[in-house]
């Protein structure tokens, strides 16, 4: 389960054995910074927050492509790699496949060894290194395919 709330703490108040199937989502920017808008993961989750590009996303309209930007569009890419994940690792249950995305991700190098997890969570999401370790944890769901897999 994604969350785009800022009232982490309270959430892990009245449901306490949740955590472990919560994954919060924050913004990065064009520079793969934390963006400016984007919700900051606190003391409360910090262990359970994972930023994915959110600003000037492309998208499809009636009229044109255009950009956007928001922890909105954050949400998506995080699930969307889980779902492939769970897809081709159909072995790993959902709170190892957490685990996998938020162990492989990318501190911001900016915030190393200056700033606590409080701002940074636990960094970028990677989705190559993500799938690498599923890789080694599992072996991927065999499927017939006309797709070259890389």
């Amino acid at each position: 389960m994604l969350s785009l709330s800022t009232k982490f703490g309270e959430i892990f108040q009245k449901y306490p054995n949740l955590q472990k199937h919560l994954l919060f989502v924050g913004a990065t920017d064009t520079f793969k910074d934390v963006a400016g808008f984007s919700n900051l993961p606190g003391l409360s989750c910090a262990n359970d927050f994972i930023f994915a590009p959110g600003t000037r996303i492309k998208c499809l309209s009636l009229e044109a492509e255009k950009e956007v930007s928001g922890t909105s569009f954050s949400a998506p890419i995080v699930a969307s790699t889980l779902a492939l994940l769970k897809k081709y690792f159909p072995a790993l249950d959902m709170v190892t496949l957490k685990e996998i995305l938020l162990s492989t991700a990318s501190p911001f190098p900016r915030y190393t060894g200056k700033v606590s997890k409080e701002i940074t969570g636990r960094g970028q999401l990677d989705a190559f290194k993500a799938f690498l370790q599923a890789n080694e944890r599992s072996e991927p769901k065999k499927e017939k395919s006309n797709c070259l897999v890389m």
